[in-house]
């Protein structure tokens, strides 16, 4: 409901908000600090869990501010934006969400395997689905440890 404002340079009693919408200090009764710390205030911490693929080490991670280099990275990975399982060698999940992941993977294995039991001997892309079936039993065989 309520989104970071910018205030207006040459109009400091004003600010506009990132959707557009003019706000005007004098009038709505707020400072730009009471708004700032009613939306920070609101932001829900949520359990991040980060699985090392290479050891298979399961860790509790906090979510890092929107200003460092990982955030939009690990913001696609949480929410399979371009359908990403990893980000920078780790698989992300939500402390609900493992069960989703897991689901996604046996799917991706089972369309993979129809793919190529589709597929002629000499097709070009066969070795490419090949290797997403056996990267996608290592993800799985990893959360499952997990």
């Amino acid at each position: 409901m309520f989104a970071e404002m910018k205030t207006i340079p040459d109009y400091p009693a004003y600010a506009v908000t990132k959707d557009g919408q003019v706000w005007s200090y004098r009038v709505n009764g707020m400072t730009r600090d009471e708004h700032n710390k009613m939306i920070h205030s609101r932001k829900e911490t949520r359990v991040i869990y980060q699985v090392d693929l290479k050891e298979g080490i399961t860790r509790k991670i906090r979510m890092p501010e929107p200003n460092e280099p990982i955030y939009s990275s690990l913001l696609h990975c949480l929410e399979r934006k371009p359908q990403k399982i990893t980000c920078h060698g780790y698989i992300y999940y939500y402390e609900d969400k493992k069960h989703r992941i897991v689901e996604e993977l046996k799917s991706r294995i089972k369309t993979s395997t129809l793919a190529l039991q589709c597929m002629d001997d000499y097709n070009p892309f066969r070795r490419t689905v090949k290797d997403s079936i056996i990267r996608n039993k290592k993800y799985l065989e990893i959360l499952e440890k997990a």
